[in-house]
């Protein structure tokens, strides 16, 4: 092959004759990328830096995802003292491809040059940690820490240095032999030599060349093992999965005893999902070789992921043996510890690798974890800054700063984190499941499902993209497709706790109470303390009404990670259900605003237990709750994780609860809901002002009207309506309907009139502030809705209202009956089956009969 003759000539310093044919090379092909790189690389060596320059970037539009073309861009911008973009290059070359010691020598000189030398001392100690033996690495790193001050760690690496060179010099003769030796021929010409190009390139990142030189191997010897390895890997790298697989196997099956070849059959398969077969090939791996670090520690990773610590430990354990005082390996021993949330294990091996390396990326990474779980928001977020600073290149530093953001509900800034792990480690399945739960926390359902699609066709036997296609499909009201996912997860991933625990959810939401608390009860026999496995469990509970039971294991939402952040905001004590006599209890909100309105029934339980009640709401809510409960403390607040207003607070709380904690104490049996006419005050000039208005629509009975509910990740396809699909329930002359549907309605309520004749009044003032909809809702007759936040503003209100439930609505709406526990003003109707909404339609039609009955028998008042 010419282009590997004139990287022969380039690599021995013969500049001309290496320029001379990549010219002859580009005048056949003018579009080869490789031949620019030598023809740009040749001038850079001869000094010509400008013309470099503009034949690498001419290299790089052609094939941009070459690494080995950034480095060298980079070389020729740092020659030229353009150091901003050297320093831009060097970091794409690293993004680009992993095995980078070099890429990381140049980067570090970079950030020396410029100043910025704690940047130039994590980058060589990570070159370091790809090459001890690196002369170079040495010496700059010494320099490095000489001008930090650092004097005594800056002798360590230039005595180092010293050695290093004098070995250098003392194999000097011999290495120019070998050198001479390996020059005589220009172009290889066995398949070994052609694999072994293959496999060098693949290093550098240059992943097309190292194709071709694979394909031009294994045209020599189809048996060439060394070359199926990297075209195995490249196939792999490329989504085509079956084949990279195939040739791998054939590779490992060539070369049972190197531990390489098994190893990159063994990543490769974890990639694919197929943990199982994974697991053996790392097996394999340690078989041959029983101290290889990277196996030890990537085995017990995936085993740590899978639950299975004590065979992780004991692999942790070898590793620890094999490579003792080593940054990588406490690195990788608290990475494991963390995923199996041994928190203090985790935290002893972190502490330990980053006293050897402050900046091992890694370490830096799992700190951040290991501080969002110990629930120190504020200090894992500098972590995540700072390990992000240390390595952007690292996809695990990324994924760490997403998981922090979806701990804040910052979902779009999760999403973004996630994005970049996904692009910067590729192979990498959690990268992109982690990714499509951010979008799907962000209402972006259908993005989600994009994306999982397209993972589970690349990854098959990776449990994790079905379970999260699953729950896609759940928000976008998919249930059967979504059971199905959930079940092949399990069938890869029998008895996970997860998948059980999401079963358990879909079945709930299809209306099989007994299978839904089935699966939730194996979830919890594998993880007794599993948060979602509980909390579903104690929703299913809660539908059938095991009140006690229900609200007990509803506690365990509070540990879901996303969530846990909501509840660690304020630094009182969690009231516990003790006396509150004579003491100060701060209330905060969690959830949506219906279960705000719902769960603020147990308000004036707390009012009258409580020395003083503090109570912080949804700013719609303020007036409502404020007029309701005289003598108590309301504050207003937009949703943030900002608790600096307590400070302000006198007295201060004694104790603070969540607020859908308080049925917990508030609302264990049946018999402790009250049979109330309403809890919340609407204000009584506002009702009479809207009782007037609603004279202009001419006689007849007043109904609000919503048809739309919730965002897709909370059912609203299962729930919701077409306007005009409700004509034939509004075909009433003796109602006047009126829109409390929340956003803007008016396009459909114009369409509504349009199709049907029928007319719904909007005043859209009505809708946009909360107290003046509540006031509009006493001023009427009665209230037909879907399930949405209204049901429980009219329920509050004490109002009549009609509901239409889906076959198998949410926990608070009960499984059967016409009756809802917290509301007796409320009635519903429900779908005898899903999809079947002609009898809650028929139903809510008389019942808005018997409503007309009864106004048309009330007298008329007097003038």
């Amino acid at each position: 092959m010419a282009v590997i003759c004139a990287e022969s000539l380039l690599a021995r310093g013969e500049l001309q004759a290496a320029e001379r044919e990549a010219q002859a090379l580009l005048r056949r092909e003018p579009e080869n990328a490789d031949a620019l790189y030598i023809a740009g690389a040749a001038a850079s060596r001869a000094g010509k830096l400008e013309e470099a320059e503009q034949i690498l970037r001419q290299a790089l539009s052609i094939d941009p995802a070459c690494a080995h073309f950034h480095h060298e861009l980079g070389r020729v911008l740092k020659r030229r003292g353009d150091i901003k973009a050297a320093v831009d290059s060097f970091r794409e070359a690293l993004r680009l491809k992993a095995e980078a010691g070099d890429v990381l020598v140049d980067l570090g000189m970079a950030h020396l040059e410029r100043g910025a030398l704690q940047e130039a001392v994590n980058r060589l100690r990570q070159a370091l940690r790809q090459d001890p033996q690196h002369l170079l690495s040495h010496i700059q790193l010494g320099d490095a820490l000489r001008r930090l001050g650092r004097i005594r760690e800056a002798r360590v690496y230039l005595q180092q240095a010293l050695g290093l060179w004098l070995v250098a010099t003392l194999l000097r003769p011999w290495r120019a032999l070998r050198a001479a030796l390996a020059a005589r021929a220009d172009e290889p010409r066995s398949a070994a030599q052609f694999a072994e190009l293959a496999r060098e390139h693949l290093a550098r990142g240059n992943k097309r060349l190292a194709a071709r030189l694979a394909d031009r191997a294994l045209e020599l010897s189809s048996e060439c093992a060394v070359a199926l390895s990297v075209r195995g890997r490249m196939l792999a790298l490329e989504g085509r999965v079956d084949a990279g697989l195939e040739a791998l196997r054939r590779a490992q099956a060539l070369a049972p005893r190197n531990a390489a070849m098994a190893l990159d059959l063994a990543r490769a398969l974890r990639s694919a999902g197929l943990r199982r077969e994974s697991a053996a090939a790392y097996e394999q791996c340690l078989a041959i070789d029983p101290n290889h670090p990277q196996a030890l520690a990537e085995a017990a990773a995936m085993l740590a992921r899978d639950a299975r610590s004590e065979r992780a430990d004991h692999l942790l354990d070898r590793l620890a043996r094999a490579r003792p005082r080593d940054a990588d390996t406490y690195a990788a021993i608290g990475r494991c510890r963390l995923l199996c949330k041994d928190l203090s294990g985790a935290a002893s091996a972190l502490k330990q690798a980053l006293a050897i390396d402050p900046s091992h990326p890694q370490a830096l990474s799992c700190r951040a974890g290991l501080l969002l779980e110990q629930g120190r928001l504020g200090d894992a977020d500098a972590a995540s800054r700072r390990a992000v600073e240390a390595a952007p290149e690292s996809g695990l530093a990324h994924f760490q700063r997403g998981l922090l953001h979806m701990a804040q509900a910052q979902w779009s800034d999760a999403a973004a984190s996630f994005r970049e792990a996904a692009a910067l480690d590729a192979q990498e399945p959690i990268n992109r499941v982690q990714l499509a739960m951010a979008l799907r926390n962000d209402a972006r359902a259908s993005e989600a499902e994009k994306i999982l699609r397209e993972s589970v066709a690349r990854w098959p036997g990776d449990p994790a993209c079905w379970h999260e296609l699953g729950n896609a499909l759940h928000d976008l009201g998919e249930t059967a497709e979504a059971r199905d996912c959930f079940e092949t997860a399990l069938r890869l991933r029998p008895d996970h706790p997860d998948t059980l625990a999401s079963l358990a959810s879909i079945i709930n939401t299809m209306g099989d109470l007994g299978a839904a608390e089935t699966y939730a009860r194996r979830a919890l026999a594998v993880d007794p303390a599993h948060p979602r496995a509980r909390t579903n469990l104690g929703l299913i509970l809660l539908k059938r009404g095991g009140w006690a039971e229900g609200w007990d294991l509803y506690e365990s939402r509070k540990q879901h990670p996303e969530h846990r952040a909501i509840f660690s905001r304020f630094p009182f004590p969690e009231w516990d259900g003790t006396s509150l006599a004579g003491k100060t209890l701060l209330v905060y909100p969690e959830q949506g605003l219906g279960d705000e309105i719902m769960f603020a029934s147990c308000l004036p339980d707390v009012a009258r237990s409580a020395g003083h009640l503090i109570v912080e709401c949804d700013p719609r809510l303020a007036l409502l709750i404020a007029r309701s409960l005289p003598g108590s403390s309301v504050f207003p607040r937009p949703r943030t994780h900002s608790n600096e207003w307590v400070r302000s607070l006198s007295p201060q709380p004694d104790y603070q609860v969540a607020i859908g904690s308080l049925a917990r104490y508030y609302r264990r049996t049946a018999q402790d809901f009250p049979r109330h006419p309403g809890y919340l005050q609407p204000a009584p000039g506002s009702v009479e002002a809207w009782r007037e208005r609603l004279q202009d629509l001419g006689r007849g009975v007043r109904v609000g009207l919503s048809w739309r509910g919730g965002i897709p990740r909370t059912g609203r396809a299962r729930r919701s309506f077409d306007l005009t699909s409700l004509a034939p329930l509004l075909y009433r002359p003796n109602c006047r309907f009126i829109s409390l549907q929340y956003g803007n309605a008016r396009e459909e309520i114009a369409r509504m009139a349009e199709q049907t004749g029928i007319h719904v009044a909007l005043w859209q003032e009505a809708i946009d502030d909360y107290d003046q909809t509540a006031a509009l809702t006493c001023a009427l007759d009665a209230v037909v809705t879907v399930c949405t936040s209204l049901v429980h503003l009219c329920g509050a209100l004490g109002r009549p209202t009609f509901v239409l439930a889906p076959y198998s609505p949410e926990w608070r709406y009960g499984i059967s009956g016409e009756s809802m526990a917290w509301y007796p003003s409320v009635t519903i109707a429900r779908q005898p089956r899903p999809g079947d909404w002609a009898g809650a339609l028929a139903a809510g039609g008389e019942w808005l009969d018997v409503m007309v009955r009864e106004a048309s028998s009330r007298p008329v008042p007097a003038a």
